[in-house]
C-alpha cells in the first residue's frame, strides 16, 4: 500500500525543482546581464 497522504518532502522537493531553480536560473541571467551593461556602459 503506497501512502500518498502526507508527502511533504516530495511534494517540496518537486516544488522547487520545477520553480525554484529555473527562477534562480533567471534571477541570475539578468543579475548577470545587469552587471554587464553596467561594465558595458563604464568601459564606454
Amino acid at each position: 500500500v503506497i501512502e500518498v497522504s502526507n508527502p511533504p518532502e516530495y511534494a517540496n522537493t518537486t516544488f522547487s525543482f520545477i520553480f525554484i531553480i529555473p527562477l534562480n536560473y533567471f534571477y541570475y541571467f539578468i543579475l548577470n546581464f545587469k552587471l554587464e551593461i553596467t561594465s558595458f556602459k563604464i568601459s564606454l
